[in-house]
């Protein structure tokens, strides 16, 4: 509710005519931000466990409110991180009208030049888009998701070897 409630305020602040009023938005923003503060003693209340805070009231609200800071950083991080994705979009639009271009140039009646300039010119961007792919999914994999879920502290990993490594 938090995140649409800001996606709202933003509309509302590019669209002079949009239909719903920005207190509404202000308001939901305001309640998804308290519950967020006071989730943890709301659920401590559902869940009938006491005490409701540990460790102090001051010491909860300092770290609520970072929490709920952190929280909105991701938000922004996260809707940032999909807008790439747009990015890449455009930027096949722009490399395909490229080739299509040079294909007229090549062959303005479109024989054999033109279609050989399109294909050759599709293979490149599926080609370079694969690349841009790859790139982007070890970028998640050993970034994104090492840095969330991977704890060290196991056994020292022993790559495969045909001779046995000797220890000195």
């Amino acid at each position: 509710m938090l995140y649409l409630s800001l996606l709202g305020l933003l509309a509302v602040s590019f669209v002079s005519q949009f239909p719903i009023p920005p207190v509404v938005f202000l308001v939901t923003a305001g309640v998804a931000g308290l519950v967020l503060l006071f989730s943890e003693i709301l659920k401590h209340l559902v869940q009938r466990r006491r005490p409701l805070i540990e460790g102090g009231i001051g010491t909860y609200i300092v770290q609520a409110v970072f929490e709920l800071f952190e929280t909105l950083v991701s938000l922004l991080s996260n809707t940032l991180s999909y807008v790439r994705v747009g990015a890449f979009a455009v930027a096949h639009v722009g490399l395909s009208a490229v080739i299509f271009i040079l294909a007229t140039l090549v062959g303005p009646t479109r024989g054999i030049g033109y279609w050989i300039v399109v294909a050759i010119g599709t293979v490149f961007i599926v080609g370079f888009e694969g690349l841009i792919v790859g790139i982007q999914t070890m970028r998640l994999e050993y970034y994104e998701f090492f840095s969330k879920f991977f704890k060290g502290g196991g056994i020292e990993h022993q790559p495969l070897a045909l001779v046995p490594a000797t220890k000195e």
